[in-house]
């Protein structure tokens, strides 16, 4: 069950430092910081399905998520507008 929830948990990640670096470029609560947000839902459900994770997974997939969204955020210095 560890190493499910490891190959769960480390592209849920991933995915997510890639839209926060995407979303740290853009306007506060414009469509695509909202889309930056929201676009990786459907690759982590997709994801926990296709593993057969159980619902409790849930938990672990949205701390995976603003995880990945924090440090995609850290690594690229806010800029005003979407680039």
């Amino acid at each position: 069950m560890i190493v499910r929830s490891l190959i769960f948990a480390v592209p849920v990640v991933l995915i997510n430092i890639l839209f926060g670096m995407l979303r740290v470029r853009c306007r506060r609560f414009s469509i695509r910081w909202f889309l930056a947000i929201h676009a990786p839902v459907p690759f982590v459900f997709l994801l926990r399905r296709h593993l057969e994770l159980p619902e409790i997974f849930i938990l672990l997939s949205l701390t995976s998520a603003i995880i990945g969204q924090v440090a995609g955020g850290k690594l690229l210095p806010a800029k005003r507008g979407c680039s």
